[in-house]
């Protein structure tokens, strides 16, 4: 059972809950990764949807940005009521409180609907809670992946990285490169392709345990 605060949460692999892509970059534009020394390829997860093999699951906790249901209990902010607007007001910039404090919700709301946001206040609170833990959930959903199937430095994978050798440039910006990562990298070796890993939670289950 998942300790106080915590969610549990189950993703299916069959789902396309978790994309594993081997590529060699052999892409227009990317040139081939060098073969270095390294692991022998990884044994990619997940599931041929021809065979119709059945779904696995896997379960892990995440924390909720509202764990303790404090958020839910505070009372409606009606932004036409004087004197919430000024307990609003005296808050200030949105951008100086921490994501997941209660300033920081109660300054988004007070801009959203300063912006002519139609949302009540209760629908927003749901919307807010959801996007600040999808990012928690998917925290949480790759360090269990990566702890399940060993990926680490120690295996010869590179982890949140960019692929060595590798230059994106931005097609909305000439001349300038692209910052991305790949959630795993593993190179080229033995006439094997290299392994790209991205990862992606969802089309699970979520619930209070």
């Amino acid at each position: 059972m998942a300790s106080a605060g915590k969610h549990r949460h189950a993703d299916r692999w069959a789902s396309a809950a978790a994309f594993v892509l081997t590529l060699c970059l052999a892409v227009v534009g990317v040139g081939a990764v060098p073969a270095v020394a390294a692991p022998a390829p990884w044994p990619l997860p997940g599931v041929d949807a021809s065979a119709g093999r059945p779904a696995s699951q896997r379960f892990y906790t995440y924390d909720s940005v509202d764990s303790t249901g404090a958020f839910r209990q505070l009372p409606e902010q009606d932004v036409s009521n004087p004197n919430i607007q000024a307990e609003l007001a005296a808050l200030g910039s949105h951008d100086d409180w921490a994501p997941g404090s209660e300033e920081h919700l109660l300054t988004a709301w007070r801009d959203y609907k300063a912006r002519g946001g139609t949302l009540s206040w209760k629908r927003y609170l749901g919307v807010y809670i959801r996007a600040l833990d999808n990012g928690r959930i998917g925290a949480a959903f790759e360090a269990k992946f990566y702890a399940d199937e060993g990926i680490n430095p120690g295996n010869g994978w590179l982890v949140n990285a960019k692929i060595p050798g590798v230059t994106v440039m931005d097609p909305k910006a000439p001349g300038k490169e692209k910052i991305y990562r790949v959630d795993g990298y593993l190179a080229a070796v033995q006439g094997q392709p290299c392994t790209i890993l991205e990862l992606k939670s969802g089309g699970g289950s979520d619930s209070s345990s």
